[in-house]
């Protein structure tokens, strides 16, 4: 099979049949039992000329001995005499995957990781996570990852731990499979559109899990353990863990919560004990009134017109670096309009507000860049660029 490009193929068809395949015993020699295995989530491969189970098994099967699995599945008694074109099905359970990484962009303020189960190290941009690495983020500290192999992005906020539980892609599919653990704290994740169908991206917190398919969605933990979700773009899936989404009610009845779609500008709230919360619409976007001031030194301060429904307000103040990295340098809570952003260092920022409505949701935010210039201990000038609005 010289010259195979996984993933790249015209012989590769994939699709789905039933469920997952499960190896119950390894299968090596010759012999082949008389009885196939059941036959669970595959996808199709057109032999090509000169290929055998061997080649495919190499290139495509965790292990060489997988072949003899192909084989029973495909009752095929020869695994060199394959006529070329016959459609083979392989178990996704056995297919080949390699390692993906991510890569640490911006930190700002405490941060940490560590390897598996070693002891905390301090976190710096430029280093690589990969499977089984924890991070952990102190008061007023910021991680920006980028996941390979799209370049879709997470910024873990401030008192949080995330695991990364899986970072793989499928060798022979391209498919691409990642899963975050949040234990602790909260995220918020710009997701690239999928390319394959198979492909997942998930975020799992104690009691749920939320898919996606390509979006911009935040998820945090509350102190009482509830999971909060708010969807900015595209739409997440919202399941329970699997254990805790069922309960038992007087007399013996089963009550479960069904899995919840959570579109654009909605967000819910699930239990701790994986109860999932319907939808609701997320509170409309604030505005400022007029620009960012400093009324009395290098202080940079701003009103924000009033929301209906707000219980109080979410502001996060990013910075526009030279190299053009964004990093957050401030995450702060009010409970009224006026907002003081404290002492900011010349340059290009962005203010980021949302509104937070009695569950907890934050709402739609509003995006107002401006441009500060501190000239004295007493005196600065600040210059709004332009308004963005989400």
């Amino acid at each position: 099979m010289k010259g195979h490009k996984p993933g790249g193929r015209s012989g590769v068809v994939i699709h789905s049949v039933g469920a997952l395949f499960f190896c119950l015993a390894s299968v090596t020699g010759a012999a082949q039992p008389k009885n196939p295995p059941a036959q669970g989530k595959v996808v199709s491969y057109i032999m090509q000329e000169d290929d055998s189970l061997y080649d495919i098994a190499e290139h495509y099967l965790q292990k060489r001995d997988d072949w003899a699995m192909v084989a029973r599945l495909n009752n095929i008694a020869s695994p060199e005499r394959i006529r070329p074109g016959r459609t083979l099905r392989l178990p996704v359970a056995l297919l080949k995957q390699t390692t993906l990484h991510a890569m640490v962009l911006t930190v700002n303020g405490p941060a940490s990781y560590a390897r598996h189960n070693a002891a905390f190290v301090p976190l710096a941009p430029g280093m690589t996570l990969t499977e089984g690495d924890r991070i952990r983020t102190g008061n007023n500290g910021f991680v920006t990852l980028s996941l390979s192999p799209d370049n879709s992005h997470l910024l873990v906020a401030p008192n949080s731990l995330l695991k990364v539980s899986t970072l793989r892609q499928t060798v022979l599919t391209g498919a691409v499979d990642r899963v975050l653990s949040l234990q602790q704290g909260g995220v918020d994740s710009a997701v690239t559109p999928f390319k394959r169908k198979d492909d997942r991206f998930q975020i799992r917190s104690p009691s749920v899990t939320a898919g996606v398919r390509g979006t911009h969605f935040q998820m945090r933990l509350t102190q009482d353990g509830a999971t909060n979700i708010e969807v900015l773009t595209g739409a997440v899936a919202v399941n329970g863990d699997g254990t805790s989404r069922c309960h038992t009610r007087r007399g013996g009845a089963r009550r479960c919560s069904p899995m919840q779609l959570v579109t654009a500008w909605h967000g819910n709230v699930s239990s701790a004990d994986g109860m999932i919360g319907k939808p609701r619409a997320l509170l409309s976007r604030p505005e400022l009134v007029g620009m960012p001031w400093m009324p009395n030194g290098p202080e940079a301060w701003f009103n924000i017109r009033p929301v209906k429904g707000a219980q109080y307000y979410h502001v996060w103040v990013y910075r526009d670096t030279d190299a053009g990295m964004i990093e957050r340098v401030r995450d702060i809570f009010v409970s009224d309009t006026h907002v003081n952003m404290g002492a900011l260092p010349d340059g290009e920022y962005f203010v980021r507000i949302a509104a937070i409505d009695a569950n907890g949701l934050e709402g739609v935010p509003g995006t107002y860049p401006f441009r500060w210039r501190c000239m004295s201990a007493s005196t600065a000038a600040v210059e709004q660029v332009s308004k963005v609005q989400g």
